[in-house]
């Protein structure tokens, strides 16, 4: 079915996709500024989606107005439109700005880090099975 080599591969590249979103999220932690975002609808037109991820809306120190897309939906009274959140931005590019919560900070790098230990165990049960 899949060779062991080749799940593993797929392991190694969720693991390094893991590690650099895990840097990116120490990164912002250690240089960002923090902002008071306003959630705001995703009125987009390349969304299809029937609930597109809210958008993020703040003002930078400099005076800045930025608007991001939050990366994942949540569930909650927090993520209602008008709602306000605090976001951490790097003042360099505050366009990669994330809601300051742990699971918006830490939550895709540890998906990946999950999904390369179930791609490494299913690798070494491949071969053990080969």
């Amino acid at each position: 079915m899949f060779s062991p080599v080749g799940i593993s591969l797929a392991a190694g590249i969720s693991a390094l996709a893991g590690l650099v979103e895990i840097t990116r999220a120490w990164r912002l932690v250690r240089v960002g500024k923090l902002a008071t975002a306003r959630v705001v609808a995703n009125t987009t037109a390349e969304q299809e989606d029937d609930d597109p991820p809210p958008r993020l809306r703040f003002r930078t120190e400099d005076g800045l107005d930025v608007e991001v897309v939050e990366r994942t939906r949540k569930a909650g009274d927090e993520t209602r439109i008008g709602a306000e959140v605090l976001v951490l931005y790097d003042p360099r590019d505050p366009e990669r700005a994330r809601r300051k919560a742990s699971a918006q900070l830490w939550g895709p790098g540890l998906v990946w880090i999950a999904f390369a230990a179930l791609l490494g165990v299913a690798a070494v049960v491949q071969a053990l099975v080969t």
